[in-house]
């Protein structure tokens, strides 16, 4: 496979982590969607920059600890606030 075949991947950005569990979706690749790239989920806040979307554990959810909402409204990102088990 050369360099030209390799997909671009963008990192879903989890914010806060999943229950007390760091690990469960750390690394997890996305690529079912029959597109140009995949996604990769991540808790390092250092590619922030990259991220288009950063998603929110709700039980670790804190209103004082977002992200910036400049950024969401700018339609750069966008949150998701998840909840599900």
């Amino acid at each position: 496979m050369s360099d030209l075949d390799v997909k671009k991947q963008y990192p879903i950005l989890w914010w806060t982590p999943w229950f007390t569990d760091r690990n469960k979706w750390e690394g997890v690749v996305v690529d079912n969607c029959g597109l140009l790239y995949t996604c990769k989920f991540t808790l390092d806040r250092s590619v922030y920059d990259e991220a288009k979307v950063i998603v929110y554990h709700g039980s670790a959810f804190n209103p004082k600890e977002v992200s910036s909402v400049d950024d969401v409204k700018s339609g750069k990102k966008a949150w998701v606030l998840e909840t599900g088990k």
